[in-house]
């Protein structure tokens, strides 16, 4: 038991360390000066931005499919040169699916990413499932302002020929969701 109490001692006497000479005492006397030790954290934070609504048009039978894309920024405050995220798409008509919607009547689409805003690595999405690792070389220094960093990244919404035979006439939609987060 004893062993133990001066185990324990000795652990709470190094987790005290630290703060032990982070205060200097003040004196008695005719002024007195205590000082501190003063610290803040700041989190990585993340921001996506320049993204605009994507309009597929009318949709043209002829083709397999019908895409469209859009160039959009990804900033992280905490990259000084260079860094990584993860990204993560969700359509909100359907939870875990992206389904365009008209009137109950839904037409699955597909959606694409890419790290870069050229479109070379584009790579499927799986709705609600993060997309990890993604990189940026250099450091966002505009913070994606609309006069700020170019654009990094890119997204495609694509319908196949398939998916839209046999779908009713109308207007379909969904609100196609980007999440950004730092990847450690």
């Amino acid at each position: 038991m004893k062993a133990f109490i001066l185990l324990f001692s000795a652990l709470l006497g190094n987790m005290a360390a630290p703060y032990a000479g982070a205060v200097v005492q003040g004196t008695l006397g005719a002024t007195s000066t205590f000082m501190i030790n003063l610290e803040v954290e700041i989190f990585r934070r993340v921001r996506v931005f320049r993204l605009t609504d994507i309009n597929l048009g009318t949709f043209d039978f002829s083709q397999p499919a019908q895409s469209a894309q859009d160039l959009f920024c990804v900033h992280d405050s905490g990259a000084a040169s260079g860094y990584t995220y993860n990204i993560t798409f969700n359509g909100t008509n359907t939870p875990g699916a992206f389904e365009l919607d008209s009137a109950g009547n839904t037409i699955a689409y597909e959606v694409a990413f890419d790290d870069t805003n050229t479109g070379s690595g584009l790579v499927p999405v799986m709705a609600g499932v993060p997309i990890s690792g993604n990189t940026n070389p250099s450091p966002n220094t505009g913070n994606c302002t609309p006069t700020g960093a170019a654009d990094n990244a890119m997204v495609r919404v694509t319908v196949l020929n398939s998916a839209a035979t046999g779908a009713p006439a109308g207007s379909y939609s969904d609100v196609l969701s980007i999440t950004v987060a730092p990847d450690p």
